[in-house]
């Protein structure tokens, strides 16, 4: 225990709690976030990050190196710190039922709840434009006062796949821009071994599209995949969350 000694406006305390220390040594922390200050935050400070999909593989081994180079410029290890995108898995015992199971979702969805998501995350009236135009002219990420992550991604989306404002919509609605897997346990497997095998995540935030059937059928048709090919624990390997997600205890001085 390391006496803090406070002595303030308000009131003075020696500090040390009389109970143990965490198992953790804290407790794990995250952040989320893909903007500069988000990004610049997460790596002087957090153990694991939340971070929206990039479009590629490719893209998210980029940002992959980018987050581990940062974490090390501030003197801390990046094995010590986990890369784990969003990722929506849309899955069942075959390809043809996750897809049927998918379209009838998509039915479900209004298409002004895409289009009124995407005037949240874009900070524009999109209500006065068809829903067949293209998205209008942007300003630059540095003007946006919120998700710049997402904000980002839409208008180069946008742009380079030249999205209808209800595509976009439809596409936002469906996975909030995170990783969107359709398929038999077997393919998403392969998608999330690849995105993991190939130096692009640490790991996933694994987004259930609906609940609880979502848990039932990754847990029924995913986890044995990801198991019989060794990349998923087949018992519980500690008591914390700190020990299953591999990260070190910190030692008192840094919790």
């Amino acid at each position: 225990m390391r006496p803090v000694n406070h002595e303030g406006r308000y009131y003075r305390v020696k500090g040390p709690l009389n109970i143990p220390r965490s198992p953790q040594g804290r407790p794990v922390l995250f952040a989320a976030g893909a903007s500069e200050a988000g990004k610049a935050y997460a790596a002087r400070n957090v153990d694991a990050f939340f971070t929206i999909a990039p479009p590629t593989v490719q893209a998210g081994q980029a940002l992959y190196r980018e987050m581990k180079q940062r974490v090390a410029s501030h003197g801390r290890d990046p094995a010590a710190f986990k890369i784990m995108p969003g990722v929506v898995p849309f899955v069942a015992a075959t390809r043809a039922e996750a897809e049927d199971k998918f379209a009838h979702f998509q039915e479900l969805v209004l298409p002004e709840l895409g289009i009124g998501q995407l005037c949240r995350y874009l900070n524009h009236d999109l209500t006065q434009y068809s829903p067949d135009d293209l998205l209008p002219d942007l300003p630059g990420v540095e003007a946006v006062n919120g998700e710049k992550g997402r904000y980002q991604l839409l208008a180069e989306m946008s742009r380079t796949e030249k999205l209808t404002i209800k595509e976009l919509g439809r596409y936002f609605a469906r996975g909030q821009g995170h990783l969107f897997v359709v398929g038999s346990g077997s393919e998403v497997a392969d998608t999330l071994s690849e995105w993991f095998l190939d130096g692009a995540c640490d790991g996933f935030n694994v987004k259930f599209p609906y609940f609880p059937g979502g848990i039932a059928d990754f847990v029924d048709h995913v986890t044995p995949e990801l198991q019989q090919r060794g990349l998923f624990r087949t018992d519980y390997i500690g008591s914390t969350l700190r020990e299953h997600l591999g990260l070190p205890v910190p030692t008192p001085a840094a919790a």
